[in-house]
């Protein structure tokens, strides 16, 4: 290896599997040294995400366990068995808020009491966030948190973001105010930044595209609409809507393709999914493709895109813990079978990286 020139050897290196990558940290302190470089991380960060089309890791969320799947969309097969995760700390109940670069930001409930934790599934490096609780003024009622976590690429930096509504008067719906506090990953405490005007519908995952997080959202007695938070700026902001021509329908946020996307679900059991290709330009949302086969894959309502194959097909996930490919031309599913994992109630993408959750500002 030493006559290896070294232009060669990192251009090698990032395109080996974080598994090998984090076992090879212990091969020597050069090694080492060139491994926890944050230049190399970037670089191998880079590559997986241009890979990640490629090689899905689908984290399976159980209750109180999450397991680990890789997913090789190359050979339409599980590349390894399930793999039950270490959690960093003891927790009755779990839930994913999201995942970015590698790093998944988890909602763990211990006792009636909740954490936020940023962990690298497979580094198992791990950030509890500081323990913060609800400052509400009077005697107010709160709601569940709302949740996003999300990256600023033009000032390098990961936060959380919390919401909490609350009713100064219980008897008046008009009385809901909110509070909104961020974590700048690498400070050691919440930052209180204000208010929002809207009421968030979805009680805890924010979608996270294009350097915001976004919500299905309510302002006063207008109808529903996109809500974002730039996560570098820290600013809210209204994203137009498709023009949908019928309104008889519920909607939700997704990923697909690295676009935002709503999942429209009808009444009459069918489902549109709407593309945004232009990022925050009405004109740009594409109606990407229906379905129309309730007898074959159940309710929609749940129905969640995590991805495209090599091949076009849509995986996604279903109401009823089911994961399904769909092929936009013959309009047909087929089922993804996932032996020795146990129920489970939520799927989460993410990538693998070395990326750490004790990133500094």
């Amino acid at each position: 290896m030493r006559d290896l020139p070294y232009e060669i050897f990192i251009n090698i290196l990032p395109r080996v599997p974080i598994k090998s990558l984090f076992r090879f940290r212990c091969v020597c302190k050069a090694w080492r040294d060139l491994l926890t470089d944050p230049h190399f991380i970037k670089q191998q960060l880079n590559h997986s995400a241009e890979t990640n089309i490629s090689n899905r890791n689908l984290i399976l969320n159980c209750g109180s366990n999450l397991y680990n799947v890789l997913y090789s969309i190359h050979n339409d097969t599980w590349d390894d068995e399930p793999v039950k995760l270490d959690l960093p700390c003891k927790l009755s109940t779990i839930e994913i808020v999201g995942s970015c670069n590698g790093l998944v930001c988890l909602l763990g409930y211990l006792n009636r009491v909740y954490d936020v934790i940023i962990w690298n599934p497979f580094t198992r490096d791990y950030k509890m966030l500081p323990y913060a609780p609800f400052q509400l003024p009077g005697r107010a009622v709160s709601r569940f948190p709302v949740l996003g976590f999300g990256y600023s690429p033009s000032k390098d930096v990961y936060k959380v973001l919390r919401v909490i509504y609350f009713h100064v008067d219980c008897r008046m719906v008009s009385s809901c105010r909110s509070l909104v506090d961020v974590h700048t990953l690498g400070t050691d405490s919440w930052r209180r930044i204000g208010e929002i005007p809207f009421d968030i519908r979805d009680w805890l995952s924010g979608i996270f595209v294009n350097g915001a997080l976004h919500w299905i959202a309510i302002r006063s007695s207008r109808p529903d609409t996109i809500v974002s938070f730039d996560v570098g700026n820290e600013v809210f902001r209204e994203i137009p809507q498709p023009y949908f021509g019928d309104h008889s329908f519920h909607s939700k946020l997704g990923v697909l393709g690295g676009f935002l996307c709503m999942i429209c679900t009808f009444y009459d059991n069918h489902v549109k999914i709407w593309v945004m290709k232009d990022y925050g330009v009405r004109e740009s949302w594409i109606k990407h493709f229906s379905i129309h086969q309730p007898m074959v894959v159940g309710h929609f309502k749940h129905l969640k895109p995590l991805g495209f194959t090599k091949s076009g097909e849509i995986l996604l996930e279903m109401h009823d813990r089911k994961l399904v490919l769909y092929d936009l031309e013959k309009k047909r599913f087929r089922n993804l079978i996932i032996q020795g994992v146990p129920d489970w109630s939520e799927v989460g993408v993410s990538i693998g990286t070395l990326i750490s959750p004790e990133a500094r500002s």
